[in-house]
Order: structure tokens, then sequence, then C-alpha cells
């Protein structure tokens, strides 16, 4: 048995755990204690599921990670959400979803869980994950999406499913995953800086 077919049930074990994690996390009142508990729990069931498929790959390619143009690109991609963030004002549930999300990375210690959280999504969806499956931009997306749904934010699943297509197109093109956990990072703290409570 290949290794890459040995590892799918740790990874779809990992994606099912971190999809009752957010929805136990859906009740959570934002920057309360639970929330931030179960964010770091997401870290945990990300990392060591990517640990445990054995699927990590290198995290990055060359002599030296790429840093300047992976910020970049995670500005570009705050500019982008910063227009849809005033763009769903027109649609109820999303603007609904944007305030609420907001309002979840209230506080510094929601923000430091929230960049550890980052980094795990990394490891696991553009690291692990990336590398046990077919089309691997596509079904990570997917995947990530899928278990975003529990949250019952339209925002967040929203952003799952773009971010998932930018940063996996940028993982395949910079062939590691240290370059996308700078733009998840650059782009997590820009909106939470950023963007206003609608």
């Amino acid at each position: 048995m290949s290794r890459r077919r040995r590892s799918r049930p740790i990874l779809l074990l990992t994606l099912v755990l971190v999809a009752i994690v957010n929805d136990r996390a859906a009740g959570a009142a934002p920057g309360s204690d639970r929330l931030v508990i179960l964010t770091y729990v997401t870290a945990g069931v990300l990392a060591a599921g990517a640990l445990l498929s054995g699927g990590v790959p290198a995290p990055y390619r060359g002599k030296r990670p790429a840093v300047v143009g992976p910020a970049i690109l995670g500005v570009a991609l705050f500019a982008a959400f910063y227009v849809l963030a005033w763009a769903a004002a027109i649609l109820p549930p999303l603007d609904h979803g944007v305030a609420s999300a907001l309002a979840r990375a209230d506080g510094a210690r929601a923000v430091l869980a929230g960049c550890v959280a980052a980094v795990a999504e990394e490891v696991f969806y553009r690291g692990a994950l990336f590398e046990g499956v077919r089309l691997p931009v596509v079904s990570t997306t997917a995947a990530w999406m899928l278990v975003t749904i529990p949250t019952g934010n339209v925002a967040l699943v929203a952003s799952a499913g773009v971010l998932g297509v930018v940063l996996g197109t940028a993982r395949r093109t910079k062939g590691g995953w240290v370059p996308t956990a700078v733009t998840h990072l650059a782009w997590l703290l820009l909106v939470v800086v950023g963007i206003p409570t609608p």
C-alpha cells in the first residue's frame, strides 16, 4: 500500500474532527475563553493530522523561503476582501457573516490564536492534504470549505473558498507551505486591523 493511500484515513479523520470543533466554536461568544481554546484545538488537530499522515512536504523550495512576494500577495488579498466587505452590505447573510467573523477576532488573544491556526491550516491544507490528494487545489479548497460550513457563517465559507484557490495556486507555484503561510498571516492581520466591523 502506498504512503498516500495509508495517509488518507488520517487526513479524513482530521477533517471530520476539525468540522466537529468548528461546530462547537459556532456557539462560542466572540473573544471568549472558549473560542480561543477551540481555535487552539483546531490548530492542534490540523498539526497532528499533518504530522501523523506523514505527508508534510518541505516547507519551501530553494535555499531560502520566499517572503516578500507572498506578503505582497497577502496585501492584494486584503485589498480585494476590503472591497468585498463593503459590497457585502447589500447581502444581509453575508454582511452578518462578515461582522460575526470580525467579532471573533476581537482582542489580542483571539488574534494570536487565529495566527497559530492560520499556520496550522497551511501545514495541513497546503502541506499534508495537498500532497495526499488528486487535483490538490480543487480538493483542498473544497475540503476547507466543507469543514467551515458547521460554523454557520457564510462569509467564512466564502473566504475559505477564495483563499483556498489563491493559496493552493501559490503552493503549486512556490513549492512549499511556508510562502502560503506568510500570505495567510499577512491577509489575516490586515483584515483584523483594516476592515471595520459593518
